[in-house]
């Protein structure tokens, strides 16, 4: 599973785009992701359909994000797909539980993630820290 954490630029032209990407992997023991679970009363039945934005106050995940990362100009993955985001994606895998995933699956049951794009000649660059 793949989060992104999606910040846009305000007064700013041209408007800036810059997507955090946090990977996780399943973890077999029940070690609930406390950054994730901030997200789950915010999850709407699956019989609801999601017509307006909510904006919520977290806590980010400074222990799942700090350190290596990769860094790309990409696009966003939901449509129009729009150019020119600047992307930083964690090295290192976070951990979320089964019942954790269970709870992302009932509120999402169907897959959504992008097709693999092509890296089209873009520099991909480590950044160790």
């Amino acid at each position: 599973m793949e989060l992104h954490l999606v910040h846009t630029s305000i007064n700013v032209t041209p408007q800036r785009t810059t997507v955090i990407a946090v990977r996780f992997t399943l973890e077999e023991a029940d070690d609930t992701n406390s950054f994730l679970a901030q997200f789950f009363p915010q999850l709407p039945p699956v019989t609801q359909p999601v017509t307006t934005r909510t904006t919520i106050r977290i806590q980010l995940p400074f222990k799942e994000i700090k350190g290596a990362y990769y860094r790309y100009n990409g696009s966003l993955t939901t449509p129009p797909c729009t150019e020119g985001v600047n992307w930083a994606v964690i090295a290192k895998l976070a951990t979320f539980s089964p019942a954790q995933f269970n709870q992302l699956r009932a509120a999402i049951p169907v897959d959504n993630a992008r097709p693999l794009q092509n890296v089209n000649g873009r520099p991909v660059t480590f950044f160790a820290l």
